[in-house]
């Protein structure tokens, strides 16, 4: 069952044993890199070692493996100040506003595939954005550079552009781009 939203993903990581789960997924990291440093391994040899790990971890966990890298990931620390919680939220909206700005000069949003993107509308409480890309065509240079000037007003904050293109009925990644206001770099970035 894909993670639905913030809720369900806090009721998945406090189900699960996390270290377990991370220790699981370095090893299947691990066996793509067979002794090579990150940069030397390609985004294909990797997906091919989550999907080879796929069905265990569904076992083990009851989540798709790429949702056990979101569950995985660390959880930021947070500030409850109200204050701090009031900034946050208007910074989100603002930068959601920008999003959706900039992207609807070059494509179409669809929360169902059906178009080009989706900004996801719900605040995890980190200073990001999600959003999902339906069509990796979408993912230009101009793009990037168009969302890189909308986080110039909120340099701590990034987007991450995920890509659920599907091939033939199956994802054909989990991959995308995190962008910064002053550089990219791929999504996710899997450390051992």
């Amino acid at each position: 069952m894909p993670i639905r939203d913030n809720d369900h993903l806090n009721e998945l990581r406090a189900s699960m044993d996390i270290d377990a789960l991370r220790h699981d997924l370095a090893i299947a990291a691990e066996a793509a890199r067979a002794g090579r440093s990150n940069e030397e391994v390609s985004d294909e040899e990797l997906r091919v070692a989550f999907e080879r790990m796929s069905p265990d971890i569904e076992r083990r966990y009851g989540v798709a493996v790429w949702d056990a890298m979101v569950v995985a990931q660390p959880v930021p620390e947070t500030s409850t100040d109200a204050v701090n919680q009031s900034q946050h939220d208007q910074e989100w909206q603002a930068l959601y506003d920008a999003l959706g700005a900039v992207l609807i000069q070059f494509g179409k949003e669809d929360a169902y595939g059906n178009g080009d993107y989706w900004i996801v509308d719900d605040s995890c409480g980190t200073p990001c954005h999600n959003v999902r890309i339906s069509r990796l065509g979408f993912v230009t240079p101009h793009l990037i550079s168009a969302i890189q000037r909308a986080l110039q007003a909120t340099p701590h904050w990034k987007v991450l552009l995920q890509i659920d293109e599907t091939l033939d009925g199956v994802p054909g990644s989990s991959s995308g781009l995190t962008v910064h206001h002053d550089t990219v770099e791929p999504h996710p970035r899997l450390r051992a």
